[in-house]
């Protein structure tokens, strides 16, 4: 399917989801893995404490914002399955290597990552 909008608003809206996913959340919980699993350390030096702290909360937050969001929502973004929904799955999935799961955490998101998974996705 397209996953990237077909018109104007649609188009906005998964782009603005995606986005949210990449730069609030992603990114969020990149700062705290590279600064805070030893594995990281050899490439994050030195590793801060503080940023490993302020992502982990980040995170965290945009986990809320998403479950939030997707208690009303059966998908991401424009009310259909898009990519920011692919970005969001691959996210969560990544958590795991801080033995973090959101969708386990949030009842609404984890509705949502389960209906990922029927769709076909690893998980």
């Amino acid at each position: 399917p397209n996953l990237m909008g077909t018109d104007a608003k649609e188009k906005a809206l998964i782009e603005m989801w995606d986005r949210r996913v990449e730069l609030m959340f992603m990114v969020q919980f990149a700062t705290w893995f590279r600064n805070a699993h030893e594995m990281m350390a050899p490439l994050e030096v030195p590793q801060s404490a503080e940023a490993a702290a302020k992502g982990e909360k980040n995170a965290k937050r945009m986990a809320e914002r998403f479950n939030a969001h997707l208690a009303d929502h059966e998908f991401l973004a424009a009310d259909r399955f898009s990519i920011a929904d692919i970005t969001l799955f691959i996210t969560c999935g990544f958590c795991r290597v801080m033995k973090w799961a959101p969708h386990k955490e949030h009842e609404n998101l984890g509705r949502w990552y389960d209906a990922m998974k029927a769709r076909g996705f690893a998980g």
